[in-house]
């Protein structure tokens, strides 16, 4: 009787303990762990974590389902992640209130609203949106030569003060996006090399265990 009642404890603890686990992870977490079920294409869950960890608010998840929202074109609701990452600071989420503004997605198209959230994006690094300003704010000229009066997504006219400006700053930030892009290659190689070693050494397991 003892015995049945010490194991009945223990599957308590134990469920209790998992049961803490999922209630009370943390944004990052449950970051972590959507992005798990991303790469595992559970995209029902990945999307409730992210959710978790956004209603928390957690910027690195309410950009990341802002994106997702996007990709399935529920733009309305990828506005609104967006921009609550953007007033919160985060590059990432100017930079696509900025666009969502310029192409007037999930909201009214504003070039000047495009102009202000890109330009906010730009002013801390965000690479992308410092090519587009730079672009933006580039004179396209015809076979000739002459230059062109062209409206652009943000609305501005050609300014080779400012294009100057920020085409300075791409090639510094061009090579810290692909000093980031190597590492996150050498990680992704190392980690299928380790998942192959690991295939490997199960399948070994099998087979001995078939002929030992």
């Amino acid at each position: 009787m003892r015995t049945k009642y010490l194991r009945l404890v223990g599957v308590g603890i134990l469920f209790f303990s998992f049961l803490s686990a999922a209630v009370f992870a943390t944004p990052e977490e449950d970051f972590a762990r959507a992005e798990i079920s991303f790469n595992r294409e559970d995209m029902k869950e990945a999307t409730r974590l992210l959710r978790l960890a956004a209603d928390q608010n957690y910027l690195p998840a309410q950009v990341r389902l802002g994106e997702l929202m996007k990709g399935a074109e529920d733009f309305e609701e990828a506005f609104g992640w967006f921009l609550s990452a953007a007033f919160q600071g985060d590059a990432e989420g100017q930079y696509n209130v900025g666009m969502m503004y310029a192409l007037g997605e999930g909201t009214n198209k504003s070039p000047e609203k495009a102009l202000y959230w890109t330009k906010k994006a730009g002013e801390q690094n965000n690479l992308a949106a410092v090519k587009l300003l730079a672009i933006s704010y580039s004179s396209v000229t015809d076979d000739k030569g002459s230059k062109l009066t062209v409206t652009n997504a943000l609305g501005v006219m050609p300014s080779q003060e400012q294009a100057d400006f920020w085409n300075a700053k791409l090639p510094e930030l061009q090579e810290v996006e692909n000093k980031r892009e190597r590492k996150a290659q050498a990680a992704a190689a190392k980690k299928r090399a380790e998942d192959i070693k690991k295939a490997r050494e199960e399948q070994s397991k099998l087979l001995c265990g078939l002929k030992c």
